[in-house]
């Protein structure tokens, strides 16, 4: 019983250490774990775009490479690929992301760019752009976008000016913005075929370990009860069988037989549940 115990602290160990909290200042780590638990419970009810945006608030908080893998992979199945491939741009932008992740967070943007598009905008790095309606940045930029028309204001650094390019899905568009002058809008855009298998940035792919689908999440939850109650009745019956041995306590024989019963259980729920969770995890394909 003590082994069985043993081994599902280890396996939530070390579910517990993969969440998004890792000490950051103000609050900011359970912020951060809160947004990662409502966006799981999203992705669980099939809430794919809830789901993204909650991961990307949780990453918001505390950038870690999860949320925003999790971020990608909810925006993908939410029909969302221009956002799901600017999740796949922030976790690429990340130092520390392991050779087995990068992969694969590299194998879903090939797999998204047929359908966005992309423009570059080249100029001097005082010069402020907004692209639609996001947030004002310096050049050089890079914005993945829906295809279609899409309004490039210059906010400063150049002359004033807004400008309209028509982008076509799985295409490279680029435009210099030259410094103390306005784009020309009648200029011709360069524009060339954005090849997904041609990203230089993607590393040979390795196995490894993946972080757990919903479904091993819920494994796990049911685990973590199972554990609970398991350990609450197995001191119930150490409680039990002292009364019934040492105080003779006509009750406690029949106590006894009942928790140790209920405490089995429990810690046969948290060990199925454990071994459920892991074998979803390892067998996951996507």
């Amino acid at each position: 019983m003590r082994a069985r115990a043993a081994r599902a602290l280890v396996v939530f160990a070390i579910l517990f250490a993969a969440l998004p909290a890792f000490g950051a200042p103000d609050g900011s780590s359970e912020r951060a774990r809160s947004a990662f638990e409502q966006a799981r419970a999203a992705y669980g009810r099939r809430d794919f775009r809830a789901a993204g945006a909650l991961f990307e608030e949780s990453a918001g908080h505390v950038l870690h490479p999860a949320p925003l893998v999790n971020a990608a992979d909810a925006w993908e199945r939410g029909a969302e690929p221009v956002r799901a491939a600017r999740a796949c741009d922030r976790v690429l932008a990340l130092a520390d992301v392991p050779p087995d992740v990068r992969a694969e967070v590299t194998k879903r943007l090939a797999r998204l760019l047929p359908n966005v598009a992309t423009l570059e905008l080249d100029g001097p790095a005082i010069t402020v752009v907004r692209v639609d309606g996001d947030p004002p940045a310096k050049l050089p930029l890079r914005s993945r976008l829906a295809p279609g028309p899409h309004r490039v204001t210059v906010v400063e650094g150049a002359a004033p000016s807004t400008i309209e390019v028509v982008l076509d899905p799985g295409t490279l568009t680029r435009r210099t913005i030259a410094p103390g002058e306005a784009p020309s809008p009648s200029a011709s855009p360069e524009r060339t075929r954005e090849l997904p298998t041609a990203t230089p940035t993607a590393p040979p792919e390795t196995s490894g370990l993946r972080g757990p689908p919903p479904s091993s999440w819920i494994a796990f939850g049911v685990a973590a009860v199972g554990l609970g109650a398991g350990v609450f009745f197995g001191v119930n019956t150490l409680d039990d069988r002292e009364r019934w041995v040492e105080q003779a306590d006509a009750d406690a024989r029949s106590d006894f037989y009942r928790d140790r019963t209920l405490a089995n259980v429990g810690f046969g729920v948290a060990l199925v549940g454990a071994v459920v969770g892991t074998v979803l995890w390892l067998g996951r394909h996507d």
